[in-house]
């Protein structure tokens, strides 16, 4: 099955170059960014270690910030993918230091095996739920070590991959660790082949939002006495 989801895809090369210009024409691509979809890019790799971070979009990258947070060190850089407009976006507002974004290239063989070999992370961190088979199954072949963190699956996902579970029990083996949200996806991962840790949901490590003190305290007289939630 694996096997043939790759050749399908070299076949339909056209047709994904059709998909790709047809969703530039509805703003869900950046004409002038659309080659990283094809896992080409005119940034160098930079120097020393590179943790590769992949969020589909604003809500993994939230959580992706968290982390970087927590791992960033002065010789560290980090590599951000995602796969939407506004998640790039997002990116560009927070200005995180030595990091570069990049669109996810689509998991079309060729395209993946370009970005892995420009960018040769030293190491994988995917986000949630995103498990593309032949970026996962190049990763390991360029002996790039990829963990799925945050990792969740809901119902509808578990079925669809339990119901191939020849195809899920050679892909999640392949992650050197599935960090779950919550014990129910930890089960559900440990049924597909992963090696799995419990975890809990990055989003609650989040730093409190920022607020202006004098609107607080002007809001805070405002409602005393009165039910507050």
């Amino acid at each position: 099955m694996l096997t043939l989801y790759k050749y399908c895809l070299l076949a339909f090369t056209p047709a994904l170059k059709y998909y790709l210009s047809s969703r530039v024409k509805k703003g869900k691509e950046v004409e002038s960014r659309l080659s990283e979809r094809y896992g080409q890019s005119d940034i160098a790799r930079p120097t020393g270690p590179l943790i590769w971070i992949h969020a589909a979009s604003v809500g993994e990258l939230q959580s992706a910030i968290i982390l970087i947070e927590k791992l960033k060190g002065p010789s560290i850089q980090f590599l951000i993918t995602t796969g939407t407009v506004t998640s790039a976006k997002l990116f560009e507002e927070k200005k995180i230091p030595n990091a570069i974004h990049q669109f996810v290239p689509l998991d079309h063989p060729k395209w993946v095996q370009r970005f892995l070999k420009h960018w040769t992370p030293d190491l994988g961190l995917w986000m949630e739920s995103e498990v593309w088979p032949n970026l996962l199954l190049e990763s390991k072949k360029l002996n790039i070590p990829v963990l799925l963190i945050n990792a969740k699956l809901s119902d509808r996902s578990f079925t669809h991959w339990n119901n191939f579970k020849s195809i899920s029990k050679k892909l999640f083996p392949i992650f050197s660790m599935i960090i779950t949200q919550s014990k129910k996806d930890k089960l559900r991962f440990d049924v597909l082949g992963g090696k799995t840790v419990l975890g809990n949901n990055i989003k609650f490590n989040a730093a409190p939002l920022e607020y202006a003190l004098t609107d607080y305290n002007t809001v805070e007289t405002s409602v005393k006495g009165r039910p507050l939630w």
